[in-house]
């Protein structure tokens, strides 16, 4: 999975670490924030005009042994995607609905030796799915791969968590040291009322129980339960539910994940 320490995309991929960097344990007071980009349908214009792009970007060269994830992160940003100054209109690789299996031999998970040079994306794209156990579908400006054992189906639901996490907000939340499930609760509640379907986003906390041992990936991991958030009610800005919950894991010391039915809020892995 990638973590990465600020929303790049529109999109949260797999695992993904939001936030800002403010003092430990401290109320963060928030005033005003700018909505994000909105999703739009695919037709099949758009479609075809991705297929071209497919076969007209050329990947130059990757040599090495990586897993599915490194992949796409080299591809994104050596054809625009997720470059230091990103290219809007070039198509990203996107990872939804999928854990690397495990390998033989044990810990290298999903693995495997590549030598590409000179290779359309189109080919690439090809090549992912004889070598991994994905499948994709072509989406706005983007090619999406999931898990072989995963219908379409759970595709549009993660899509649509996804996009009301990213397009959902809130109008104001007074925490004052309370205790994370609590705040994930109230999120949750918040999350229905500007929900055209009111039924919002279930947000689950997901950590070892108390006397367990911690995560194997990172054994010195501790979770902050109390937060601590300020935002003043209208005629403040309303606060996107995904700026929201980056602030949360910023104080619980957590990383968010995307999943079909809900969202998990989980221990980063060691170094995150």
């Amino acid at each position: 999975m990638r973590f990465i320490p600020l929303i790049r995309t529109a999109v949260v991929t797999g695992l993904i670490l939001l936030g800002v960097f403010v003092p430990l344990n401290a109320t963060i007071y928030i005033t005003t924030f700018s909505k994000p980009a909105p999703y739009f349908s695919v037709d099949q214009a758009t479609k075809d005009q991705v297929e071209k792009k497919l076969n007209s970007t050329v990947v130059k060269e990757y040599k090495g042994e990586g897993n599915l994830e490194q992949l796409l992160d080299y591809i994104n940003g050596n054809t625009g995607a997720l470059a230091v100054r990103p290219d809007p209109t070039a198509i990203r690789l996107l990872l939804r609905l999928y854990s690397p299996p495990a390998s033989p031999g044990g810990s290298d998970k999903g693995k495997v030796d590549l030598d590409l040079h000179n290779v359309s994306l189109t080919e690439v794209v090809t090549l992912i799915t004889q070598k991994w156990p994905v499948r994709y579908r072509i989406e706005d400006n983007a090619v999406v791969f999931f898990a072989a054992d995963k219908t379409e189906a759970d595709l549009d639901k993660y899509e649509e968590i996804e996009r009301k996490f990213v397009t959902l907000f809130v109008d104001g939340v007074k925490y004052q040291k309370v205790d994370i499930e609590d705040v994930l609760k109230d999120i949750s509640e918040k999350s229905k009322k500007n929900d055209p379907q009111h039924t919002g986003i279930h947000f689950v906390l997901r950590v070892p129980t108390a006397g367990s041992p911690p995560p194997a990936n990172n054994s010195n991991w501790k979770l902050r339960r109390e937060i601590s958030i300020l935002l003043l009610p209208p005629p403040s800005d309303p606060l996107p539910l995904a700026d929201l919950l980056g602030y949360v894991c910023q104080q619980a010391n957590l990383l968010i994940k995307i999943e079909k039915d809900d969202i998990a809020l989980i221990p980063p892995p060691r170094g995150i």
